[in-house]
Formats: C-alpha cells, structure tokens, sequence
C-alpha cells in the first residue's frame, strides 16, 4: 500500500459489506474513498457491481464506461460493462463488450457464460450454447452455470445432456429445488415417469409453495392417465396461486363440470378482473368455454371460445398469404427433390419411421395409441427432427442434391435411434410433418406414412377449442374459424398433389370408418406396416406411454364413435362457415 490508495482494512471492509448484503453500507465506504483515491480501481469497479445490485442501471453503466477509459486490456472491466449493457437491454453493445473481454483474456470463463446468455436472448441458440459449453471447459462450476447450460440443452431438444447437467447442480447444490424441478421437466419429455415423478416431488419437499411443480407434476399424471391424481396436485397448485391462468386451463381439460364449482367462479372472476393480461385471460376464456359446454351453456361456450381465440389471434397476427406461400414453395420445390430419389438401403431394423400426419385434432393421437400398442413399435410423439432438418430443402431454401439429403436422412435417423431403442419401427407424429410428404418418401423410401382424415367441420371446430402452446407458431391460422377453414383447404389440396404425384406411398385412414369398424381397420393398418398381428392393437386405451398432446383424455378412453359429431349442436353460431368444406 501507498499513500495514493486506500488502507486494505477500507478496501477489505467495503467487501465485507459487499457480502452481507449491506450494499448503502458498502456503496458509503466507496464513494468517501473515491473523494481521496478517484482513480482507485477496486473502488470503482465496486461502485459499479454495488449499483447493479441496487438496480441503479445508469449509474452501473456510467462507472463501467469510465473504467474502461482508464484502463487498457483490462478483461475484468468489459465483463462488468457488459453486464450493465445487458442490464439496460442493449443486447449487441453487451455482445461487443463480453467479446472484448474475452479478446483480451481468451481463458476468462465468467466472460464466456455471460455472452452465452446474451447470445440466448438474441435466439442466436447454437452459439450460446459454445460459449456456455466453453465456460465449462475453462472451469466454471457453478450451479446458475450448469442450469443455464441445461435450458440451452432443453431448449436444443438434447434431453440426456440436459438431464447431466442438472444432474451436476444438484451435486453442486442439493438443496436447489430448481434443479429437481428442471430434471423432472427433462425426465418427464423422456417418459421417464417414476423417475420425474420423485423430482417434481423432491422439489415441492425444498419448496413447499412450488406451484409451477404442481403443476407440470398434475400434467405427468394426466400425461399417463391418472386423472384422478392429475387434479388433485393441479388443484393444489391453484391454493398456491389462484390467479395461474395456465394451471386453471390445464385442470380444466381433466375436468367434467356439471355445475359452476367454486373453480369455475375463481375463474370467472378473473376473466373478469380488468388487471388479468390478456395472456391469462385467453388461457382462462378456453378454459370457461369447455366448462360451459359441458354444463350445457352453449351460449356462453361459445362467447368465450370466440373472445379466448380472438385474443391469440391478435397476438399471433397470422398472415393467410404466408399460408399459401408457404404451400407454393412446398409443391414447387417437391419437383426437385424428387429428381434425387434415393434407393432403399439395408437400415437397423430398429430405424423405420412411421410418419402419422394430419391436420391437428384429425385423430392423429389415437392411431399413434393403436401402432404403438404394438409391441415391435415404439412411440416418438411429436418429433421435431424433420422441422429442424428438412424444413429448408422442403421450403427450397438449401440446395437440393444427393449429398443435402444423404446428409438430411442420416441425421434424421441418427436422433431418432436414440428414441426407439429395441423396437422395429418408431412413429413420428408430428402434425406439420405433413407438409414434408415429398421429402419423407425421397430421403426415407423406407418410412411408412398414414395420413388420417377425419370429418372437416369436427375437425376445425375442434381446433378452434383448444389453446395450442405459444411457440406453436405453425398453429397460429387455428385462431379464427375463416383462417382455420381456409388452412384445411390448402391443407387438403397439398395431400391431393402429394397423393397424385406419390401412387401406393401413402396409407389413408379414415377416422369415421376406424372408429365404427374398429377391427378391420386396425388389422388393415397393421398389415400396411408389414407387422405381424398384435391383439394389444385393439386396445389403444390400454396403452400406458405419455401423452403429452390435447387428445390426453380421449386416447385413455376405449375407441368410441360420434365424436365428429359434436361440434353440430354449435351449429346455430357458425352461419355456415364450414360450408365451403364440403
């Protein structure tokens, strides 16, 4: 120490209040030495964590700017001006300044985890999950590290690395409910359903008050039947927060009202509550139209099916001519793919997909049940690997030759071998994947594909009812009747063009004729797989896989017949919009 800078004892005294919380204290003890010592750089530096901290932006950023004018190559001072600029929403200046720091100390892993969160918020997905991975590889090992490489992870679809890494907080922290809560959450999309259940359960232990457990912990249940235990812990989750638009409509698909329960006027009340956002009150609209149709009050169900849909649609401003852009650019680009047709290979045995597509709400649900009740057949869901992989050349927007699919199909089969194990064949159900019809059958000739048809009015009105998650952005036409019945036309016509072009290559299945003639067009459906007979295909309801789409009460039903028919008794409210279908 010199005359020209504080005592240690000051400097070490403004870190301890620094650490007890005491930030006035500390910001105090700062500023009376900065009078004396102005150029002191602990003090500064300080100044600016303890103003972040006091969420005093301005000021943070003011301080980290001068220090950055004093100093030269000074890693540390861009990390925290990087911070204050991410702090104040100026995503690519922090981007600039975290990048900064790094160039001056390419070993500097804070730096690194801190652009790879401001990389997240740009969407910029791949990158940010580098400089996450890279802050590990330079030793930070901290929980709030591994968590956020976790999102990254999920987000990215890689589960079994997700589920590592919140495997490794809890062995940093095994008190963090969070991280019990973020692996039950990955466990769970793995149908690992004991497993994620003694998470969710584990993390209400530490936290007690931890609805949004209850909540994703009400939705495994419902996701493998147990209904009864689903509303149950959705119930608990609404003593914890009354106000959880999300968990109301949740426990309202589970539900049967007969009457309007003391649920049905908390939600009400707050549909009616002028502080409610509209985000809640769409959830809550969808939620008191399916209660007011089940006791009866079609009037009502359908004012607030309408006000819930117009909400979502103002929020997602679909565009029809994108709609129809985007259906061109599908059948004009299959031309071309269809040139690079490649030969049937001798694949694993365990890597044959089967494609099941359709519009949503078709019925697509119940014939992944009846295939993957199958004991040869293993269920992936709602896959995105063909949106991710295919979507481009499917759209025209990558070259097209033998290597681009090559490379297409490999990396298709690659993740969805991780998926079905032991079993023969696997299903893909993703219902967008219809528009890749072309692709699946150029780059996978081996693939089977079942496109369900259901009645068109049953099904547009079925998906005028339900509130589809909102990163479904492909679902945003599903938010007005016109766009809905204007979307099952383009819909229809591109299955046309694709079963025209494609003879023999795509299996149609008629819902109406499966649910009434439920033998025989089960068996048919089998054979058209190329699978021996399994009995256990007769009973789908028996099938004890997660659901995790809107059909999860109708699949654990027995095959019934009439469901097309129930949208008829709104009939009087539609003036003939479904007309043009027929």
């Amino acid at each position: 120490m010199t005359e020209n800078e504080p005592s240690s004892t000051d400097l070490n005294t403004i870190l301890a209040f620094y650490n007890k919380h005491k930030y006035v204290e500390a910001e105090k003890l700062a500023k009376s030495l900065l009078l004396k010592f102005p150029d002191n750089l602990f003090c500064l530096k300080m100044l600016g964590i303890i103003y972040g901290k006091l969420d005093r932006k301005e000021d943070a950023l003011d301080i980290n700017k001068k220090i950055v004018s004093m100093t030269k190559n000074d890693s540390e001072a861009y990390n925290n001006l990087g911070i204050s600029l991410k702090n104040l929403g100026k995503i690519e200046d922090s981007i600039s300044a975290f990048n900064q720091a790094i160039a001056f100390n390419s070993e500097y892993a804070i730096a690194y985890f801190n652009l790879s969160n401001v990389l997240q918020l740009k969407g910029k997905r791949s990158e940010a999950l580098q400089a996450n991975q890279k802050a590990v590889e330079l030793g930070a090992d901290t929980v709030e590290v591994y968590m956020l490489l976790g999102i990254k992870l999920y987000e990215l679809d890689r589960f079994d690395e997700a589920i590592e890494c919140y495997k490794r907080c809890i062995s940093l922290d095994p008190e963090n409910p969070e991280s019990y809560f973020n692996l039950a959450d990955c466990l769970s999309i793995c149908g690992e359903f004991k497993d994620a259940q003694s998470n969710y359960e584990r993390a209400i232990e530490l936290k007690p008050d931890f609805f949004q457990s209850y909540n994703n912990l009400g939705n495994l249940f419902a996701n493998h039947g147990r209904f009864e235990d689903a509303i149950i812990t959705l119930q608990k989750a609404i003593s914890i927060k009354s106000n959880s638009a999300k968990v109301h409509y949740n426990l309202s698909g589970l539900k049967k009202y007969v009457i309007k329960d003391d649920q049905f006027q908390l939600m009400e009340n707050l549909y009616l509550d002028s502080t409610t956002s509209d985000d809640s009150r769409c959830y809550l609209a969808f939620a008191l139209g399916k209660a007011c149709e089940d006791i009866g009050d079609l009037d009502n169900a359908f004012i607030y099916y309408k006000d819930g849909n117009a909400i979502r649609n103002k929020q997602l401003q679909h565009n029809q001519k994108k709609d129809i852009d985007l259906f061109n650019r599908i059948k004009s680009s299959f031309y071309d793919i269809k040139k690079h047709l490649l030969q049937k290979q001798n694949i694993a045995m365990n890597q044959i997909p089967i494609f099941i597509v359709g519009m949503p709400r078709s019925g697509t649900t119940l014939v992944e049940q009846i295939v993957s009740s199958h004991d040869q057949v293993a269920a992936g869901g709602e896959l995105k690997f063909f949106t991710q992989y295919g979507a481009p050349i499917a759209l025209g927007q990558s070259e097209i030759n033998n290597n681009v699919l090559t490379n297409f199909r490999d990396s298709y089969l690659k993740n969805i071998a991780k998926i079905c194990k032991d079993s023969l064949m696997i299903t893909d159900k993703m219902h967008i994947n219809f528009l890749y019809t072309g692709l699946i059958t150029t780059a996978l000739p081996e693939a089977k594909i079942i496109h369900v048809k259901r009645d068109p009015s049953a099904t547009c009105w079925s998906n005028f009812t339900k509130c589809f998650p909102f990163d479904h952005e492909n679902l945003a036409y599903a938010y007005s009747l016109n766009d809905i019945v204007k979307y099952y036309s383009q819909y229809r016509n591109l299955m046309r063009f694709f079963t025209d072009s494609l003879p023999n290559q795509i299996y149609e299945l008629d819902y109406e004729s499966l649910v009434i003639n439920k033998e025989e067009e089960i068996k048919k459906l089998i054979q058209y797989l190329g699978l021996s007979w399994d009995e256990n295909c007769l009973l789908p309801h028996n099938n004890k896989r997660s659901v995790r789409t809107a059909s999860i009460r109708q699949v654990r039903k027995k095959i019934y017949q009439n469901s097309s028919k129930g949208w008829q008794k709104f009939k009087p409210f539609l003036n003939g919009v479904f007309d043009e279908l027929y």
